[in-house]
């Protein structure tokens, strides 16, 4: 009578579960009377655990992926996870059962005195303030993982984010006065977000994809997410099948993911949806796709302060996506740009991101600030070798309730000991376009290994109507000093470009007019953007 996914279950499990500390656990009592006393607590992993009639076992039982039947005494705390607990009528009980993930069956005659917990997937017996004791289930933290989760049902205006997840590496960095920032606290091992079912783009052609989010609430703190789906242009299935486990009010949590899915690095500047549109449309795709295959995991801290730490391995070949569809609706004789040279190859990373602060969004009230870095690091079984950096300040300080400024900066530097190439071009960071110095060709700075942007606006806002003074700076550059070194900074100054615009519109769409003022990446006097900002 196993629970279908007991072993799973146990599997996931099995770092936590066994270092946690007593729950609800009852004073333990030893009697020696007539019987043999075992050694003080047992852990069973994967193995049946039986205790015979005449026996006694002192001390709390652990049983993960296995079975365990009682004919004899327990004087302590009994935990079985992904097993069926039999208790036969002989059996004293000194203390609680709690079985996680399979059923009890007790006799009548047995004789328990602590609580009898229950819970699978068919059944919990348990009431929500036990489940809050074993697991940490904190509703005030349920809004940080419902939208990286695929649940819609959640309070939009919670810290002014807008319930996009459109970034690659747990950040929203998006520049643009009226995007909110990081909200992404616990997010999922996700490199390219769940976005809509339906896209088009050049590499992808028509795709069709379908979430996979089973209810999982009568496990507290165990979640759940998947999707498949099939790209026409390549003629491929893709997918992604990601479990976790969130522990102590969503502090700690582990994921597990495995995943066949088309990738860009390209949306923390144009949102999926922009992307959709402008290749259904006019010919315009401006991510660049690749194709990865692999397997990774995620352990995540979250601490006070709104931060939050996680650490990310990553094992994955990369291989190139062209082009695969050349129609729109109103591009005429116009193509796509053919697509990314990438280098192709495994790359095999251990990536750490660190985040404080909270959401910047264009109207908090007082001064409202977020910062975030992230470092990757390739191991030795990668065929790329190299070491990134990257690191974003935000910060809004509100003038008057409706007249704010707004600060964006972001850094980047990659470094490698082979030459060239030696980190594959998916890596670099070309910049200009929409969401990065705006009012530039999109890309036109180049492939560089290094790069910085800093974005203001003096924004003023009326109900959902907004209007801002935009500036934007930006610069890449070919160089192997990390971030904060007099190099770095050096580099930043030199040959960048600047911008100034003026943006207006409301919560969901927005026109945006830029000058650019370095005629030496741009020859055009002024470039209008439709921005889709909140759809």
């Amino acid at each position: 009578m196993q629970w279908p996914f007991s072993k799973k279950f146990g599997t996931v499990t099995l770092v936590l579960m066994v270092g946690l500390p007593a729950f609800g656990q009852e004073d333990d009592t030893t009697s020696t009377q007539n019987a043999r006393v075992e050694p003080s607590g047992e852990i069973k992993i994967f193995t049946d655990l039986t205790i015979p009639e005449g026996e006694i076992r002192s001390g709390n039982l652990r049983v993960i992926g296995g079975d365990l039947t009682v004919a004899g005494t327990v004087t302590g705390r009994i935990t079985v996870i992904g097993g069926a607990v039999e208790i036969l009528p002989t059996a004293t009980i000194e203390g609680s059962i709690y079985a996680l993930g399979g059923k009890i069956n007790r006799d009548p005659g047995a004789t328990v005195t602590g609580q009898v917990i229950e819970v699978n997937r068919g059944k919990v017996s348990m009431s929500r303030s036990q489940a809050e004791d074993i697991f940490g289930d904190d509703t005030s933290l349920e809004w940080r993982y419902k939208g990286d989760w695929g649940d819609d049902d959640w309070d939009d205006d919670r810290d002014n984010c807008n319930g996009h997840s459109s970034d690659y590496d747990g950040r929203h960095y998006s520049f643009t006065p009226g995007r909110s920032g990081d909200y992404n606290a616990i997010r999922p091992d996700f490199e390219v977000p769940f976005d809509h079912t339906f896209r088009y783009n050049r590499s992808e052609g028509v795709a069709i994809y379908v979430p996979f989010s089973p209810d999982t609430h009568d496990m507290p703190g165990f979640k759940i997410h998947s999707y498949a789906g099939y790209a026409f242009g390549p003629h491929r299935w893709y997918g992604r099948l990601a479990v976790g486990e969130f522990l102590f009010n969503n502090r700690l949590g582990v994921i597990a993911e495995a995943h066949s899915e088309p990738r860009n690095d390209d949306q923390w500047r144009v949102l999926p949806l922009e992307n959709f549109l402008g290749a259904f449309l006019l010919h315009e795709d401006w991510f660049d796709w690749y194709e990865t295959e692999g397997f990774g995991g995620s352990l995540i801290l979250n601490g006070p302060l709104s931060s939050h730490v996680k650490v990310q391995y990553r094992n994955e070949t990369h291989a190139l996506m062209p082009n695969t569809t050349n129609w729109s609706l109103f591009g005429g004789d116009k193509q796509f740009r053919p697509g990314f040279d990438i280098t192709p190859g495994k790359d095999v990373n251990l990536a750490v991101h660190a985040d404080i602060g909270h959401a910047v969004g264009p109207f908090h009230r007082g001064i409202t600030a977020g910062a975030g870095i992230r470092y990757v690091q390739t191991l030795e079984e990668s065929d790329f070798d190299y070491t990134r950096q990257d690191a974003n300040v935000d910060l809004f300080m509100s003038l008057h309730p409706r007249l704010g400024i707004q600060l964006s900066v972001r850094g980047g530097a990659i470094e490698s000991d082979l030459d060239a190439g030696g980190y594959g071009n998916q890596h670099m960071t070309p910049l200009g376009g929409l969401g990065s110095v705006s009012g530039y060709d999109y890309k036109s700075f180049g492939y560089n290994t290094s790069y910085g942007l800093i974005k203001a606006a003096f924004v003023l806002r009326k109900h959902h109507d907004f209007m801002g003074l935009l500036w934007n700076y930006g610069n890449s550059w070919d160089g192997t000093a990390g971030l904060l070194s007099s190099d770095y900074l050096e580099g930043i100054q030199d040959g960048g470009a600047h911008s100034v615009g003026i943006g207006f519109g409301g919560d969901d769409v927005r026109f945006e007019f830029y000058k650019p003022l370095s005629k030496e990446h741009s020859s055009r006097e002024w470039v209008m953007y439709f921005r889709l900002v909140n759809l």
